[in-house]
């Protein structure tokens, strides 16, 4: 508890905004990239609000295959929504659409999440899915906003450290 990610000394591999859709989206790095960890970190969303959630994420390695995910682990999460339902990091790759991570609503951008992937990977791109939010879903509104496709992300595959 407390731990507090360090990407200061960081390059991200790439940057950039995610369309405000709960689809699929490949985001393709300008250059390959080698690392054992794969960070995710959610700077803003569309909706103004301090929550981030993401169904799959599948790695793309340099002859556009799917990485194996079955390795996988969470090395890091600042957060995880587990006061209305089990929306953990891991979800992220569980190999169920209907499953993600979604962090809380009390904990201010930026958000991250970094995966192990178990062994070092040469990627080309990821693929994600951004999520609505179940929260959104029960209020009253006759069409509830979709959410968290924050507006810029940041990747980098290189090693992430902790600070604390």
């Amino acid at each position: 508890d407390g731990e507090k990610l360090n990407l200061s000394n960081l390059q991200p591999t790439i940057e950039g905004t995610l369309k405000n859709i709960a689809q699929p989206q490949v985001v393709e790095f300008k250059q390959l990239a080698s690392g054992r960890y794969l960070c995710i970190e959610a700077l803003n969303n569309f909706t103004g609000d301090n929550i981030t959630s993401f169904a799959e994420l599948d790695a793309i390695d340099k002859n556009g295959k799917i990485i194996n995910r079955k390795n996988w682990s969470i090395w890091y999460a600042d957060s995880e929504e587990t006061r209305s339902g089990e929306y953990t990091a891991d979800k992220l790759y569980d190999l169920q659409e209907s499953t993600y991570w979604q962090t809380v609503d009390n904990v201010a951008f930026p958000h991250a999440v970094v995966i192990d992937m178990g062994k070092s990977e040469t990627l080309k791109a990821i693929r994600i899915i951004p999520r609505p939010s179940p929260l959104l879903h029960r209020t009253s509104r006759p069409s509830p906003r979709r959410r968290s496709t924050a507006v810029r992300r940041r990747m980098t595959t290189t090693s992430c450290t902790q600070t604390g």
